[in-house]
């Protein structure tokens, strides 16, 4: 399945935004970048140019990888956290069910793209997998 960059850009921009609690007037200025042109590109009504990428990037002090969804940190050659590491590590050594069950809990943040690269169950695990975690909420 091929990544949509586009799409991916407009999340982590906004995102990035948010969390650096900048908006895209900020953004305009910042980058000298007109603001309708800006608020195209967070709607998804045009894509920005490689230069405006890079422009962004460096205004908000993160990476065109970043923003291009080809890297999952916002902070340009920052490895992953510890704690990112040892999810990792604690997955790579969970059996087949308790993978699953830490993939319903991540069902609940992912966002659609990051959700089809979840392993595929069959319908009968999705309703059984369903069944644990209304469980373990309750």
């Amino acid at each position: 399945m091929a990544m949509n960059f586009s799409q991916k850009l407009r999340d982590n921009l906004r995102h990035i935004l948010d969390i650096r609690g900048h908006n895209q007037s900020w953004l305009a200025a910042e980058t000298d970048i007109p603001e309708a042109t800006v608020s195209r590109y967070l709607n998804g009504i045009h894509n920005p140019k490689v230069d405006y990428v890079a422009r962004m990037a460096a205004a908000l002090n993160t990476s065109v990888d970043y923003l291009l969804g080809l890297s999952a940190s916002s902070i340009p050659d920052r490895p992953p956290s510890p704690e990112i590491l040892a999810l990792i590590a604690g997955y790579e050594r969970a059996d087949a069910h308790t993978k699953k069950m830490i993939w319903m809990q991540l069902e609940l943040v992912l966002t659609d793209e990051e959700k089809a690269l979840a392993p595929k169950q069959s319908q009968g695990q999705k309703t059984e997998a369903g069944q644990a975690a209304e469980k373990a909420i309750s």
